[in-house]
């Protein structure tokens, strides 16, 4: 067992720190500073064809076509709406109009878009496939 010899110096030395920390903690609660947090933006990870292709396939899942809308969107920033207008041949405008949730996209726009994103509709089946020859 360590035994600890409780001397003068140190009970200056501990008064000396809890007077230190009661100092640090009045100056944070005075100066009422917030710690600044970034918006989330998955554009900043979506890098490479594959992971754009990911993002989009799990938003296709989704019911509600905004979601799928807005997952173009962000694909189309992490790419740049500018070259994805150069390729589809939209005006930027038009471009961030046609992706805004609630907005009706014709089926060529949403094509173009995703050709110009590098990616394509796949269908496949709900159920697994089952062979005729068992």
């Amino acid at each position: 067992m360590l035994k600890f010899l409780r001397t003068k110096e140190f009970d200056i030395w501990l008064s000396s720190i809890i007077v230190r920390a009661k100092k640090l903690w009045a100056d944070i609660q005075r100066s009422n500073k917030m710690v600044e947090l970034r918006e989330f933006d998955a554009a900043e990870y979506l890098e490479n064809d594959e992971a754009i292709a990911m993002f989009l396939a799990e938003a296709a899942k989704d019911e509600n076509p905004d979601v799928f809308l807005s997952a173009l969107s962000v694909a189309a920033r992490a790419r740049g709406i500018t070259e994805i207008a150069k390729k589809t041949g939209l005006g930027r405008t038009s471009l961030y109009k046609a992706l805004a949730p609630g907005a009706n996209p014709s089926y060529l726009t949403l094509r173009k878009v995703m050709s110009a994103l590098g990616v394509h509709f796949s269908a496949t089946t709900d159920h697994p496939h089952h062979s005729a020859h068992a």
